[in-house]
């Protein structure tokens, strides 16, 4: 799945809906703060095994945290691609 931006908002629209921080979602879904903040501002893949896991660690639906169309996914630019 490609680097998305709109799922960061979504995941991160999703947190604070549900009034959590980012430290206390990354503490339930076992996985490294800074890696939910690049998922979350979209600096890096989010990978398939990671969005039930983001998803309970909020306590939504894992479909909740992703675009329901897909020409809404706006992929960004690779480490390769900005330095180019």
């Amino acid at each position: 799945m490609p680097i998305v931006k709109s799922t960061g908002a979504l995941i991160r629209s999703k947190r604070t809906e549900a009034g959590l921080s980012m430290s206390e979602v990354a503490r339930r879904a076992d996985m490294l703060l800074t890696k939910l903040w690049k998922i979350e501002h979209g600096e890096y893949y989010l990978r398939a095994e990671d969005v039930p896991k983001i998803a309970r660690a909020i306590g939504c639906d894992p479909r909740d945290i992703l675009p329901a169309d897909p020409d809404a996914l706006t992929p960004v630019a690779t480490a390769e691609e900005r330095t180019s």
